[in-house]
This record gives C-alpha cells, sequence and structure tokens, in this order.
C-alpha cells in the first residue's frame, strides 16, 4: 500500500494515499462537524483527497452567543 506524508498542525504524520480528510478526521479520534481543515490555505471539505506534502491544519470550530 502507497502511503504519503502530510504535515498535520505542524507534526508529520504518514497515512494511506487515497487519504481524504474524512479519514484523518477518523484516525484523529475527530468529529469532522466540529473541526475545520485548512490544507495549503486552503479551506478544503471532508471529500478532499490528501497528496503528499500538503500541510493540513485543524481549526476548532467554536460557537456561543
Amino acid at each position: 500500500m502507497k502511503v504519503i506524508t502530510v504535515k498535520i498542525n505542524g507534526e508529520e504524520r504518514q497515512m494511506p494515499a487515497k487519504g481524504t480528510i474524512r479519514t484523518l478526521a477518523v484516525d484523529l479520534g475527530l468529529n469532522p462537524e466540529t473541526v475545520l481543515f485548512v490544507v495549503n490555505g486552503v479551506l478544503q471539505p471532508e471529500d478532499y483527497r490528501l497528496q503528499d506534502g500538503d500541510e493540513v491544519e485543524v481549526v476548532s470550530v467554536v460557537s456561543g452567543g
């Protein structure tokens, strides 16, 4: 199985080559509905397929009144 390396919040991590943001969220134990994923400076949807060398920032969604 081919593996890619992505940087998540500054930390390198390996994952399957056909992984998506949704896959990454599950691997990290995150609920995709409570976080946003910014890849290489651009907000991406859950079905975005990660590429080798991508830099991902996981941003918590905060709501309140």
